[in-house]
């Protein structure tokens, strides 16, 4: 990302936190892929999804606006920065979303350091 941050403490409401995440997903597919949406919210198993529907997992990514406010959300919750980042950032084809994901991973605790 070219700054340096430091992963913050995982607060107690992390759950919350992570619901607010995962529903901000959830809605953008529930508004561009329903099909897919639905199979989401009601735990269809694996098999009973489309190529179209692993395809539309990702489609986020292109969606410029809502990418730039989801990987905000993320990195403002989980990320201390050592400097102000620039208001595109956000909205940059070359963020860096593994290093965000990573961090994010540690802060919600999926991740621990060894």
């Amino acid at each position: 990302m070219g700054v340096g941050f430091t992963v913050k403490p995982t607060p107690l409401n992390i759950n919350q936190v992570e619901e607010e995440q995962r529903q901000m997903l959830l809605s953008w597919y529930k508004e561009h892929y329903p099909e897919t949406h639905k199979k989401l919210e009601d735990g269809s198993e694996f098999d009973k999804y489309t190529a179209d529907d692993l395809k539309a997992l990702n489609a986020w990514r292109e969606d410029v606006e809502f990418r730039a406010k989801y990987l905000k959300f993320m990195a403002e919750s989980c990320m201390e920065f050592s400097k102000s980042l620039p208001k595109d950032t956000w909205e940059r084809d070359d963020l860096a979303y593994s290093t965000i994901k990573e961090a994010w991973d540690f802060f919600c605790e999926r991740r621990l350091v060894p």
